[in-house]
């Protein structure tokens, strides 16, 4: 299943942005970005190179463009894009999520989550947390001793979530875009 999101598609984002999912076995992430470089008319850069900023974030050593990768389970996802950018996806599973919310976010975000009824806190739980993982992969400072500290009910970058087949969620932080809808 690779599922590429383009403009004649209503989950193509704004900013020229390109997501891909796909199976780990399917193709490699260079085969994907190389195929999603197609779309940026930067088909001639056939070879390219991803580097790490200090903090880690994956970024291009000689294109225009920003990159941000994830994996959950079997599934890879790629993000390219003119602007900034974070993604993240979860495949839901039972965990203890009211002990992980308290440890790892927000008070306001655990408050929340604390009060739904318990049938809608996984949910709740995976759209919290991929968008958190977004935002701190946008923003390039990774899941640090700060994740606790933010609250993704206040930051100003436009996070978008959804749901996939009711048993994953995938996240995406841009400064300027349009909902996810699948």
């Amino acid at each position: 299943m690779l599922i590429p999101l383009t403009p004649h598609d209503p989950s193509y984002c704004s900013g020229g942005t390109r997501l891909v999912i796909s199976p780990h076995e399917t193709r490699s992430r260079d085969e994907i970005i190389s195929s999603l470089l197609g779309f940026y008319s930067f088909s001639e850069y056939t070879e390219f190179s991803i580097d790490k900023t200090a903090a880690g974030k994956p970024c291009f050593r000689s294109l225009p463009l920003y990159l941000s990768i994830t994996d959950s389970g079997p599934y890879d996802v790629l993000a390219l894009s003119t602007e900034e950018i974070g993604i993240d996806l979860q495949i839901h599973k039972n965990m203890k999520y009211l002990s992980l919310a308290k440890r790892f976010f927000h008070p306001d975000e655990y408050e929340y989550l604390s009060s739904l009824p318990s049938d809608h806190q996984c949910d709740m739980f995976f759209l919290l947390w991929t968008a958190k993982e977004a935002y701190v992969k946008y923003t390039g400072t990774g899941i640090d001793q700060n994740f606790s500290r933010f609250s993704v009910f206040s930051v100003p970058e436009h996070i978008s979530s959804i749901q996939i087949d009711g048993r994953m969620t995938l996240s995406v932080c841009q400064k300027n875009m349009l909902p996810l809808l699948f």
